[in-house]
């Protein structure tokens, strides 16, 4: 019996003081399996617990009783300290609350700025692929300049050439023309169709392949100045394979073109004309797809300026070309 009796206030104690809720019906223990516990000496123990141990609720509650029967007895300076007791136990409480939300502030604030670190990270590498595609550009661009220098150069070449055949057989511009069977005539038509293949081969194609080819890495990164990590394309080059098959088709018509009237110097200096347009309107399109790439990626910078000085100055050379050409015709 007073196994019983202890296993009903141990599982009370438990609940009720301890606040044991299982969490399913089936683990709450049954009486036989309590009074299979509280067997000898282990009943002192369970006695002990229970008159020593209360829950934070319980024990606020009796000492709240106890002060509230000592206040009914107490004179007014035991009062007034019992006041001050709770006056200090509720600023403690709002330090509490405090320094609860001054955590929650610091934790915010560490948020924020470990964000503000990483779009600094972002805006600081943004930076650096902007400056890396500038000095790409920049390469491209003079590498440009030197092959549309050289190609000005082998025109010049061409057209002094076919000038002073001109000024040899004035008059006489038919390819069936006795003049070409003579020796001086054949030596001139030789060279021209020599020019003239020298430029179909290093001019036109130097530069195309120029234009569609990647940037060398190492002159890249002299350049630079430093080690630069990434593939290092521009990202209008990302295009390559579509631009050369359409460079590719532009080229073979001009150089058919040439190559058909090669047996009619006179005229090679007109298909040589045609060839730099093309040329022309070909390096104009991949500029320009270089410029929108480059614009969309970097707002704000000058590269817009410098490309248009470029392809204005590109564009003079070529109409002094023209100028020479015509003035020597």
């Amino acid at each position: 019996m007073a196994q019983s009796k202890l296993a009903e206030d141990l599982l009370s104690w438990m609940s009720e003081e301890l606040g044991y809720r299982p969490l399913q019906k089936r683990d709450i223990p049954t009486r036989q399996q309590l009074e299979g516990i509280c067997r000898g000496y282990i009943n002192n123990i369970f006695k002990f617990l229970m008159r020593r141990i209360y829950s934070k609720k319980k024990v606020q509650t009796v000492r709240d009783n106890i002060q509230l029967q000592e206040s009914q007895g107490a004179s007014p300076e035991e009062l007034e300290g019992v006041d001050e007791l709770k006056r200090k136990k509720k600023a403690l409480d709002e330090l509490k609350k405090t320094e609860k939300m001054l955590k929650l502030e610091y934790a915010s604030a560490r948020s924020e700025l470990a964000k503000a670190v990483e779009e600094e990270k972002r805006e600081k590498e943004k930076q650096r692929l902007a400056r890396r595609k500038k000095i790409i550009f920049d390469t491209a661009g003079a590498k440009i300049d030197e092959k549309m220098a050289e190609m000005k150069e082998a025109t010049r070449r061409l057209a002094m050439t076919l000038a002073s055949l001109r000024r040899v057989q004035r008059g006489s511009l038919s390819p069936t023309s006795k003049w070409y069977k003579t020796r001086a005539g054949r030596d001139g038509k030789e060279g021209l169709q020599s020019e003239a293949e020298h430029v179909l081969e290093e001019g036109a194609l130097s530069l195309s392949a120029l234009l569609t080819s990647h940037i060398n890495e190492e002159e890249e990164e002299r350049a630079m100045g430093k080690e630069v990590g990434g593939d290092g394309a521009v990202t209008a080059v990302k295009e390559k394979e579509k631009t050369s098959e359409e460079w590719k088709y532009v080229i073979d018509q001009v150089q058919a073109s040439v190559k058909a009237q090669l047996d009619h110097p006179p005229l090679v200096l007109n298909a040589l004309q045609s060839m730099a347009e093309a040329e022309k309107e070909k390096a104009e399109k991949v500029l320009s797809s270089l410029q929108s790439s480059i614009n969309a990626e970097m707002e704000g910078s000058d590269v817009e300026r410098a490309l248009a000085e470029r392809r204005e100055e590109q564009y003079q050379l070529y109409l002094a070309s023209v100028k020479a050409r015509k003035k020597a015709d």
